[in-house]
């Protein structure tokens, strides 16, 4: 993937509603699909935000 392609698909991003963002930080990637991690909560949360329920 190219930056041209991450730039195009940030532009069509941009045209999509926007469902909000969190930000986790000093987290790895294991943590985030740890449901005992805090990290996890906020990815379900957001994941359940982003499918409607």
């Amino acid at each position: 993937m190219t930056f041209e392609d991450v730039a195009a698909a940030i532009d069509a991003l941009a045209e999509q509603p926007r469902i909000g963002t969190s930000k986790v930080v000093a987290v790895g990637h294991f943590e985030l699909i740890d449901p005992g991690h805090e990290a996890w909560k906020t990815c379900r949360q957001q994941t359940l935000t982003m499918l409607g329920s």
